[in-house]
């Protein structure tokens, strides 16, 4: 990538967006993919192989994978899950509910829906962000390795990267 394609970008998603890619980037070499990785989902750990990535790092990805480096016995499961515990907080830790602040229960929007059923439908869908929406706690805010987490501007958005399938909730 050149020095113009890089300003191009820059350009149109922003500097926190570049550099939360960086911050992605780093944390993929836990998440994404490497032995770590492979280690946990092979010993079975978790109902959900989601779970993992998840959850949030204690320390910084060179730390946490160096700590995994010395372990002598990576396919000990008993060893894994003390690691995991060792090193990860649980999954969700660094996010709250919140309340999206300009929600209201019936946008004029729906009103432009003619058929009843479809309209009803909306406000069923609609109905469900408030249940939805989350927020980063802020301390976490300031430790920006900890988690696999794009942080937006906004309280109401959370997109979550897992496993190469980013999940955007957006308000409405």
């Amino acid at each position: 990538m050149n020095l113009f394609s890089l300003l191009a970008i820059i350009g149109l998603v922003g500097i926190p967006s570049v550099l939360a890619s960086f911050k992605m980037a780093d944390n993929c070499r836990v998440f994404c993919q490497g032995p770590l990785l492979e280690a946990v989902q092979n010993a079975h750990l978790f109902h959900d192989s989601k779970d993992f990535v998840d959850m949030p790092l204690k320390y910084s990805p060179d730390e946490t994978l160096l700590a995994f480096d010395a372990l002598e016995n990576r396919t000990d499961h008993a060893v894994i899950k003390q690691f995991v515990d060792d090193y990860f907080m649980p999954p969700g830790t660094e996010l709250q509910s919140c309340h999206p602040g300009d929600w209201t229960a019936k946008p004029k929007s729906f009103d432009k829906i003619e058929d009843p059923v479809y309209r009803q439908w909306a406000y069923d869908i609609h109905g469900k962000w408030p249940s939805l929406c989350r927020r980063v706690i802020e301390p976490i805010t300031f430790v920006c390795h900890s988690f696999f987490l794009t942080i937006l501007a906004s309280n109401n958005i959370v997109r979550r990267c897992v496993k190469k399938v980013c999940v955007i909730w957006l308000k409405m």
